[in-house]
């Protein structure tokens, strides 16, 4: 007898991608100083032999930050969509309206949580320059819940024009 098994691949919820997305938030500052301890005195005495040597290794580390913080608004660009298509995709199955609800639960109460470390590590003086170097990321930080209650606000509004556009089918 063969067992039938779901394929699994890509069945991700919303809240697995807030954690990766706070996790990047707490590794970007802690990768750029080490990084950045790397790289400038590098670049330092490359520069007294080679100044293209020197120009590259900035290159690299110009490359790197810009990376990790595109990175960051991206993932978090993906979370969003992801709620996005789970309050729009509700009417076509109600499994759906629960990942949206577990999503929604689980995000809300765990990210106050999830985002003081961040808060944490961006508000030390250690990491001022790496800070200064992730703007978009920074600005993620400061302005997490009010972009997460933006999403809510906004996929509420979807859940409710989807049941409300269907309740005169029932």
């Amino acid at each position: 007898m063969r067992r039938i098994t779901k394929n699994k691949k890509g069945m991700g919820d919303f809240a697995t991608f807030i954690i990766v997305v706070i996790g990047l938030l707490l590794m970007a500052p802690i990768m750029l100083k080490i990084v950045n301890s790397i790289l400038d005195p590098l670049e330092t005495n490359l520069n007294a032999t080679s100044t293209t040597a020197a120009a590259n290794v900035a290159y690299v580390q110009g490359v790197f930050v810009t990376f990790w913080d595109y990175l960051i608004v991206i993932a978090l660009l993906v979370n969003m969509v992801l709620l996005f298509v789970f309050s729009y995709l509700v009417d076509t199955n109600p499994v759906f309206l629960i990942l949206y609800i577990i999503a929604g639960i689980v995000i809300m109460s765990l990210a106050p949580y999830g985002i003081e470390p961040a808060k944490q590590i961006f508000g030390m003086s250690a990491f001022s320059t790496e800070i200064l170097e992730l703007p978009l990321t920074s600005y993620v930080v400061t302005y997490f819940h009010m972009i997460i209650f933006a999403v809510f606000i906004v996929t509420g509004i979807i859940l409710y024009a989807k049941f409300r556009g269907r309740a005169s089918d029932l």
